[in-house]
């Protein structure tokens, strides 16, 4: 790819990694519509994925930092907090390493894209007839478990994890703000275990200074707009417009659906 590609794409996983619109489904519709390569590469790919994880850490910087002092106090809230967020990773990570070459092939097809973008806008629209809530407390290990079971579906190109995670913590019952603060510091044990698994890739494919600063460059792009997203959504949970992102991806699927079976 070139410098201004990897920069597009670093832009747009940033944004899209954290608004619920599929940060999969975009990357795979731009890349099937302008006619880029299929395929980031191993090295992109991480580059884009440390750059996302990068923001979280500093959004949630103290969140985090409460929760780790809590376990080193081994206080018993942050223990069970701790327990849930890894509870939620399992069914997801499960289903992956069992069905990863089937799963990794769908990433070639728009048109399921477009289906799943359309089935993530229903999703987000159905929060708007969620009733507002008072009680501000964490997921217990039934919600986490049902929440994880959610983030499966975003296996497929075009369900939005961010989306489809949050939406199933408002109909468990939990509050915008800590459905949004637990969906994404699920997050952070798989796109840290994912960094781990290819770092070793990136060795051999990152062996010249002008790649080494494209990557640096995309990774530092997908931070900051990473963060800007995670700023967005913030506002929009606080306005109760998070159904908006569901008008979005339904008009966007339905575009790229008219698009790719008339064109």
């Amino acid at each position: 790819m070139s410098f201004w590609e990897i920069c597009v794409l670093a832009i747009l996983q940033g944004l899209t990694e954290f608004l619920p619109v599929s940060s999969s489904g975009h990357l795979l519709l731009l890349q099937h519509f302008a006619g880029m390569q299929s395929g980031s590469g191993p090295a992109l790919e991480l580059a884009l994925h440390g750059g996302t994880l990068l923001s979280i850490l500093v959004f949630y910087r103290k969140r985090l930092r409460e929760l780790l002092l809590g376990l080193w106090q081994r206080e018993k809230s942050a223990i069970t907090y701790s327990f849930c967020l890894i509870l939620s990773c399992i069914p997801a990570a499960t289903v992956y390493f069992l069905l990863k070459k089937q799963l990794d092939s769908l990433f070639d097809n728009p048109l399921l894209c477009s289906l799943m973008l359309i089935v993530t806008g229903f999703l987000l629209l159905s929060t708007k007839f969620l009733q507002r809530l008072d009680k501000d407390i964490n997921p217990g290990w039934r919600q986490a478990l049902g929440i994880g079971l959610m983030q499966t579906l975003a296996l497929l190109p075009g369900i939005s994890r961010s989306g489809s995670t949050i939406t199933s913590a408002r109909w468990f019952g939990i509050t915008a703000k800590k459905a949004t603060e637990f969906s994404f510091l699920m997050s952070v044990p798989l796109l840290a275990g994912g960094i781990l698994l290819k770092s070793k890739e990136i060795i051999s494919l990152s062996d010249s200074f002008e790649e080494v600063v494209a990557l640096l460059t995309g990774c530092a792009l997908a931070a900051v707009a990473g963060y800007l997203a995670l700023k967005i959504l913030a506002l929009f949970q606080l306005g109760g417009k998070f159904w908006y992102f569901g008008c979005y991806c339904l008009l966007a699927g339905s575009a790229a659906l008219i698009f790719i079976l008339t064109c």
